[in-house]
């Protein structure tokens, strides 16, 4: 739907339901940072986190609520609702995701030994925040059925 903003332009709305995200599009294009995103708060650091690592393009820290001795999310700082809205415009932009997700493997010292990378599409696969992330799970074996809920949070 469309909304009038406080100077007078209309504005297309699109609400979600789950974390009260609002995706807004301005004129045509997709702001960057979106206003509800506890995510995007996280990245302006509105929000504390435990950062694991940051560059330009991705910001990664440690989940709140672990399910792996090694647990983080890795972000990209674009706003991106899910894996749903990638185009071929967001290649450059998932490979170097792919960079931080490796050098955040290597931080957390489970380059070596193995790690599982895990990122959730809507509401029936888990995801909880709209805003892309991926989950670094290691630091323990990980069961090898992937078709159980919650692939990686076995305990939880």
């Amino acid at each position: 739907r469309q909304d009038n903003t406080a100077d007078g332009r209309k504005e297309n709305v699109r609400r979600s339901g789950a974390a009260g995200n609002i995706s807004i599009k301005q004129t045509g294009k997709r702001r960057d940072i979106m206003e509800d995103c506890i995510f995007c708060k996280i990245i302006k650091g509105e929000i504390p986190s435990n950062k694991v690592f940051e560059n330009e393009y991705v910001y990664a820290f440690r989940d709140i609520a672990p399910c792996a001795p090694v647990h983080v999310l890795v972000v990209p700082k674009k706003h991106i609702s899910s894996a749903m809205q990638l185009t071929q415009k967001d290649d450059a932009l998932l490979g170097k995701i792919f960079e931080a997700v490796n050098e955040v493997a290597r931080i957390c010292g489970v380059d070596k030994s193995g790690y599982r990378v895990v990122t959730n599409v809507g509401r029936d696969a888990g995801q909880s925040v709209l805003h892309l992330h991926f989950h670094v799970l290691g630091g323990r074996p990980f069961m090898n059925d992937m078709s159980t809920p919650n692939a990686g949070c076995e305990e939880h």
